[in-house]
C-alpha cells in the first residue's frame, strides 16, 4: 500500500500538476498559497527528482554495506530498531520470543546452557540481543545463575524473567519457558494485527489528504476566475 501511494503521489506532482499549473499562469491568475506550495513541489521533483532518487539508493546501498560489514554500525542500527515507535517494542518482542521458542528446545534435548546459548546466538538476528545473549555465557561461565545474568542485561522482558526465575528454582526450566513460548504464540499475532489496524488507516488518510490538498489547490484559482472567490 506505501509503495501504491508513493506512485501515485510521484505520479500526480510529475505529471498531472504541472499540465494544470501551466493553464493558471498562462491565465495570469493570482495563485493562493496552496497552489504555489504545490508549485514547488512540482518543480522540485522535475527537477531534482532523477537526483533525489538516485541519492536515496546510493544512501540505501551504503548504509547496507556497512550494516554488513561494519560491527559498530551494524550494532548502533540493530539499537536505533528497537527504538522505533510502535514497530520497535514489536520487534523485541518477536526477537525475544524467538530466543525463549528456541532456547526450550534445545534445553529439552538435553543439550548444557553454554552450548544453548551459543546456537541461539545464531537465531536472534539482532547485535543487542547478540550482545546479551554473550555477556549471559560468560557470566555462567563465571558460576552466576542464568536468572541474574538475563536480569543484568536490562533487555529481556518481566515476564520471561519471572519464567526463568521460577525454572531455575523448581529445577523445570524448559516447563517455565515453554509457557513463555506460549504466551507469544498467541501475543505476537495479536499485536500484529493491532499495528496494522492503524497503519492502513493511516496511509489511506495520507493520500487523501495528499490528494485533497492538491484538488484545493487547483480549484481555488479556478474559483478565483469564474468570480467564486473575489
Amino acid at each position: 500500500v506505501a509503495v501504491v501511494v508513493g506512485i501515485f503521489i510521484l505520479f500526480l506532482f510529475s505529471s498531472i500538476v504541472p499540465g494544470i499549473v501551466k493553464i493558471l499562469v498562462d491565465l495570469k491568475v493570482e495563485l493562493p498559497w496552496m497552489t504555489k506550495v504545490v508549485m514547488a513541489i512540482s518543480d522540485f521533483i522535475l527537477n531534482y527528482g532523477l537526483y533525489t532518487f538516485a541519492a536515496i539508493v546510493i544512501t540505501v546501498m551504503t548504509t547496507m554495506y556497512f550494516y554488513k560489514h561494519n560491527a559498530t554500525f551494524h550494532y548502533e542500527v540493530d539499537r536505533i530498531k528497537l527504538k522505533i515507535p510502535v514497530f520497535g517494542p514489536l520487534t523485541s518482542i518477536v526477537l525475544q520470543a524467538r530466543f525463549v521458542h528456541n532456547f526450550t528446545i534445545i534445553h529439552k534435548a538435553g543439550i548444557s546452557i553454554l552450548e544453548n546459548l551459543d546456537l541461539c546466538y545464531r537465531f536472534v538476528p539482532n547485535r543487542i540481543y547478540q550482545s546479551a545473549i554473550t555477556r549471559v555465557k560468560d557470566d555462567i561461565r563465571d558460576g552466576r545463575s542464568l536468572t541474574d545474568s538475563m536480569r543484568d542485561t536490562g533487555v529481556f522482558s518481566s515476564l520471561i524473567m519471572r519464567m526463568v526465575a521460577v525454572g531455575e528454582s523448581s529445577g523445570k526450566l524448559e516447563y517455565s519457558l515453554d509457557q513463555a513460548t506460549k504466551f507469544y504464540d498467541e501475543e505476537i499475532p495479536r499485536r500484529l494485527k493491532k499495528v496494522l489496524s492503524l497503519l492502513e488507516p493511516a496511509l489511506i488518510l495520507t493520500l487523501i489528504g495528499i490528494v485533497g490538498f492538491v484538488a484545493l489547490s487547483i480549484f481555488l484559482p479556478i474559483l478565483s476566475i469564474t468570480g467564486g472567490i473575489k
